[in-house]
């Protein structure tokens, strides 16, 4: 899917541009948001990817992909004690 999605960007002006548009269209699916938090986090945007990783995971709690992910958002925001619930 993310390969597909990567594909797809090529008609935007970047990867983050069409993950913003995806999220907005699939405002529903927790994969949208927790591939957008992945990218956010690859790019630094760790208060970005924390958002759309507690998004994803109000979605779909057991989504362990976004739960590491928001742990390592955290962690990246200096927050270790909370990062650590998250990746246990």
């Amino acid at each position: 899917l993310v390969g597909i999605t990567r594909w797809r960007a090529t008609y935007y002006r970047d990867y983050a541009t069409f993950l913003a548009q995806w999220t907005s269209v699939n405002s529903g699916s927790a994969q949208a948001f927790g591939t957008s938090a992945g990218e956010k986090l690859e790019r630094g945007d760790f208060a970005g990817a924390r958002k759309d990783y507690e998004q994803a995971l109000s979605m779909r709690p057991d989504y362990a992909r976004a739960e590491a992910g928001l742990g390592t958002a955290l962690a990246k925001l200096g927050k270790p004690r909370e990062a650590l619930k998250h990746l246990q």
